[in-house]
């Protein structure tokens, strides 16, 4: 039966893994993960735009290290590929890509037999199934043939559902999935859903009447379809969060992504901390004693209680004496971005990494040993270590020049960002829609995925740019920096850098001149 079923596969769970882990997980005593609510530092909670819009700041006063593998050194069959580099080019060299960390066999379900898979298919074929089998089971009694109620259904979408599926398993008739389907088509098209998307059904009983559908679009945003008489009527929303405040910090002992990932900085603030710093500190060079800390904003939802990572407001990494330090700010003229202590904008008009940060496999060289081609040749590019699949991003704005499989660097994407600056992106798995020669990208846009193709002998991807047509090592290049803050924008970004000291102070993680220079202001403001 299914419950001896369920015994046995919790027997074989522990035999395989051990016990399981108490809940919640517990956080390494060096988390320092105080949420300071936002109240306490910026008054009452904003909307999207940021914690730090005008209002708010005139009001405030108050990751197995891994063995070297290659990369692509624009070589096919001997021949030279894409844009042609010096002539004394011989080598590359490629990196191991990072692992997916997936098991080539799941041993559950091998020492499961084949009628438990039966039954577990049988037992999800309908998200719904459960909920229908008490509807008629409660048919006959007359409260249900006579009373009006509601119902809500929730469900997360699975892979290769379709809404039609779902809202015919929910009771709808095929007529009634074609009415609500039509209706949100203005808004949100109901047939390209995808798997992971949040899915709430509101439906009156007896009748089984879909009175209201919401769906998750994205992260910020979803639909709402509500029947209104004979009509259904939908729109787009934003979806509601309540913010908390984040505070971390501590020594950096291999990386900065191992060290933050122990202490349970999400894997989007560690990409946005290397983004936002990435031109100032090499991260690949960090020496034993270098700390960081960082102020995040932990989004949650009332509705779900699900929470995710917000942005960051706040980072610093100190290595060897040195501080490099970034404070997000809006500007009365509604831009915003990273600026250092004294108002000097962070970064450059392109983005530093193309892909989420997590380890730089191979640098720009001029000689490395090549894995495939078992020679030395010149490696005019960067490789980054990712899982396949992971997004790439334009790291600027431009047009793009090739999309399409180039020789050994397989698929391959080219953009000419101006006149003097182009960039390639070698080795995807596939090209995103819409990104073809001719087409113009955008900075940050998604225009491929991280793969193997080509003379490759893991996924990873190879990032080249290029100077007036000469390669350039892209972690060295002198890009051009945005303005500097002046007047009324300098004197609010010093607002939030007082602001965000507080809260590494509040955090047990200031520094000494910070916190003496906090308590002067406090006394200062008591006298008064």
């Amino acid at each position: 039966d299914v419950e001896a079923q369920a015994a046995a596969y919790d027997y074989v769970t522990r035999e395989i893994y051990g016990p399981p882990l108490p809940d919640p997980w517990p956080q390494s005593d060096a988390l320092v993960d105080e949420e300071i609510a936002l109240e306490e530092i910026y008054g009452p909670l904003v909307p999207w735009g940021g914690p730090l819009e005008d209002a708010e700041v005139s009001a405030a006063v108050d990751r197995d290290e891994q063995t070297p593998v290659a990369l692509d050194p624009y070589v096919d069959d001997g021949e030279l590929c894409g844009p042609p580099p010096p002539e004394e080019l011989t080598e590359t060299r490629r990196d191991r890509a990072a692992s997916s960390h997936e098991l080539p066999f799941d041993p559950l379900a091998e020492a499961l037999d084949s009628s438990h898979k039966d039954a577990k298919k049988k037992a999800t074929s309908n998200p719904f199934e459960e909920f229908l089998a008490a509807e008629q089971r409660d048919a006959g009694k007359v409260e249900y043939d006579t009373v009006t109620y509601t119902r809500e259904l929730t469900h997360r979408l699975r892979s290769g559902e379709t809404m039609s599926e779902v809202l015919g398993a929910a009771g709808l008739s095929a007529t009634e999935v074609d009415e609500w389907i039509r209706a949100a088509r203005r808004e949100y098209n109901l047939n390209r859903v995808y798997a992971g998307q949040e899915l709430s059904l509101v439906v009156q009983m007896p009748e089984t009447e879909l009175q209201r559908l919401s769906l998750d679009i994205d992260r910020k945003t979803r639909l709402i379809a509500e029947r209104s008489g004979d009509k259904v009527i939908a729109r787009r929303e934003e979806i509601p969060y309540e913010r908390r405040l984040r505070v971390a910090g501590g020594e950096i002992e291999h990386s900065l992504y191992l060290s933050a990932i122990a202490q349970g900085v999400p894997d989007k603030i560690i990409s946005e901390i290397a983004e936002i710093l990435g031109w100032e500190v090499n991260f690949g060079a960090l020496y034993q004693g270098a700390t960081f800390r960082v102020v995040y904003e932990e989004l949650s939802r009332p509705d779900t209680g699900q929470s995710t990572a917000g942005r960051v407001l706040a980072v610093e990494v100190e290595n060897r004496g040195r501080r490099y330090e970034g404070f997000y700010y809006t500007t009365p003229d509604g831009s915003s971005g990273y600026y250092n202590r004294h108002g000097e904008a962070l970064g450059r008009s392109f983005l530093r990494y193309p892909v989420a940060y997590s380890r730089i496999s191979s640098q720009f060289s001029k000689g490395r040993f090549h894995p495939v081609l078992k020679r030395r040749v010149p490696h005019y590019g960067v490789d980054f270590a990712a899982p396949p699949g992971t997004p790439i991003k334009a790291v600027a704005d431009g047009t793009v020049e090739k999309a399409g499989w180039y020789g050994g660097n397989g698929r391959f994407v080219k953009i000419r960002h101006d006149r003097l600056y182009e960039t390639g992106y070698a080795h995807l798995s596939r090209i995103a829609r819409g990104v073809r020669a001719g087409a113009h990208v955008k900075k940050g846009q998604v225009i491929g995925y991280v793969g193997s193709t080509g003379l490759a002998t893991g996924p990873h991807l190879h990032f080249a740019m290029y100077r007036a047509g000469k390669y350039i090592d892209p972690l060295k290049a002198n890009l051009p920096r945005p303005r500097p803050l002046s007047g009324n924008a300098l004197a609010g970004f010093r607002i939030t850098v007082s602001m965000m000291e507080r809260a590494y102070a509040k955090a047990g993680l200031g520094h000494e001149e910070e916190t003496t220079r906090i308590a002067t202001a406090l006394a200062a403001e008591a006298a008064e």
